[in-house]
């Protein structure tokens, strides 16, 4: 387990290889493979609450940004904090 629904969380995950699952209330919600990354709604619309638990399907291998190097990412870079900001609206459940 990566991450669980409800915790605090400070971390951002880029998926380089293996997949795992996404779930909500015990509920798979969907899957992610390399190139994907989550993580990013704890940082951005949740207040450090992770939205859902992430569990790796088997071995893999993941680019971490903790919480100040995301901040200082997202904070030099406007387009990279709108497009994940869009893409943690979307991912809100609802």
């Amino acid at each position: 387990m990566l991450t669980r629904q409800g915790e605090a969380g400070s971390d951002f995950f880029i998926l380089y290889d293996g997949d795992v699952r996404v779930s909500r209330k015990g509920a798979e919600v969907s899957q992610l493979g390399p190139g994907c990354f989550f993580g990013e709604m704890s940082l951005l619309v949740n207040g450090n609450k992770r939205s859902a638990t992430v569990t790796a399907s088997g071995t893999c291998r993941f680019f971490v940004l903790r919480g100040p190097q995301f901040n200082g990412l997202v904070k030099q870079s406007p387009a990279l904090r709108d497009l994940l900001g869009a893409v943690a609206e979307a991912r809100k459940p609802g």
